[in-house]
């Protein structure tokens, strides 16, 4: 599981999108951080302000940018058939779970990063937004690990991985502020609400999150390969 884990940390660490997207995180967090700190006047000194850009990123480009990266977690091992090898050499729990922790340890790396600059400058760590946000960011990685696990080609898993990434941000947004009956379901399921609740409510994406990677052993276990 930890060979699984560490394998997948270093392979996204490698990747010029991986590094494309810890620049972006990076960047637009200092040059947030450090406009605000020198506007503290006009700005105000709410630490919302700081995180500012971090936030929209990931609530808006969260999906996009964790399956973009990872979409093929399981499809990949299927479509080129060295899931038959990986099978045969440790559990199928090991592997998902693996694979999960691999990703889960990049975006805790890229997010962390950007915290700690926005806090320096804030002058206060930020631990109740990086839970916030390392929150949605489970819930979207289980996700994509479920769609991997499901689809049977890398092709398949990039597109409902490109379909959610467009969809999900829309849809989230529109159930938060609408009150129509049919979005209801979509405003307890999805992450967005709990962006912005101030309480242990933020966890329950990460909580379900974990429930698509419970489902994705079942159905990898149940699979036949």
């Amino acid at each position: 599981m930890l060979a699984i884990a560490t394998k997948e940390f270093v392979e996204m660490m490698k990747s010029f999108k991986s590094l494309f997207i810890i620049a972006l995180f990076v960047l637009s967090s200092y040059f947030m951080s450090s406009f605000v700190s020198k506007n503290v006047v006009s700005i105000g000194t709410d630490t919302n302000n700081y995180v500012s850009v971090t936030r929209i990123l990931i609530l808006l480009f969260g999906f996009l940018f964790v399956l973009m990266l990872s979409h093929d977690l399981i499809s990949r091992e299927t479509s080129t058939k060295t899931i038959r090898f990986l099978i045969t050499k440790t559990s199928r729990t090991s592997i998902i779970v693996g694979k999960f922790l691999g990703v889960a340890a990049f975006w805790l790396f890229s997010l962390g990063i950007s915290i700690t600059i926005v806090s320096f400058f804030a002058k206060d760590f930020l631990w109740f937004t990086f839970l916030q946000l390392y929150s949605f960011l489970i819930f979207a990685i289980g996700l994509c690990l479920l769609i991997s696990t499901l689809a049977k080609t890398t092709g398949m898993s990039m597109l409902l991985g490109l379909a959610v990434s467009f969809i999900a941000p829309i849809v989230g947004f529109w159930s938060m502020f609408s009150e129509k009956t049919w979005l209801k379901p979509f405003k307890l399921l999805l992450p967005y609400q709990y962006q912005i609740k101030e309480n242990g409510l933020v966890l329950i994406p990460l909580i379900i999150g974990l429930l698509f990677i419970c489902i994705s052993i079942w159905h990898f276990k149940r699979g036949d390969y």
